[in-house]
């Protein structure tokens, strides 16, 4: 956990407007992870800066994230806002869409 969050003050520390984040909580007790979602929250709106973030926790990307582009076997087979997929997949989370759509492109 200490490293983790070591890695992300020094991506933050020059406060750049775009930043690469692969599974930033990873390792994380509950109340740091909700710690780390409110400041990257804040950081984004304060500094109209731009977060790609990798997670397989799609949790996470539900309350992070305005867009998302779902992979499958390194090529893109979905994107859009949660809320569209949500929509679109008729799942409550992300996380169900997310297993439906892999199934499918596992099968194509």
């Amino acid at each position: 956990g200490q490293k983790t969050r070591v890695s992300l003050a020094m991506s933050m520390i020059n406060r750049p407007e775009f930043l690469l984040l692969d599974e930033p909580t990873a390792s994380l007790d509950p109340e740091t992870t909700g710690w780390i979602r409110d400041l990257l929250d804040h950081y984004c709106k304060k500094r109209n800066a731009t977060i790609l973030f990798a997670s397989h926790d799609m949790r996470e990307v539900e309350l992070l994230c305005d867009e998302v582009l779902l992979l499958s076997q390194g090529k893109l087979v979905e994107q859009g806002s949660p809320r569209e997929l949500l929509s679109k997949y008729d799942h409550g989370t992300l996380e169900e869409v997310f297993l439906q759509v892999s199934k499918q492109s596992a099968r194509e």
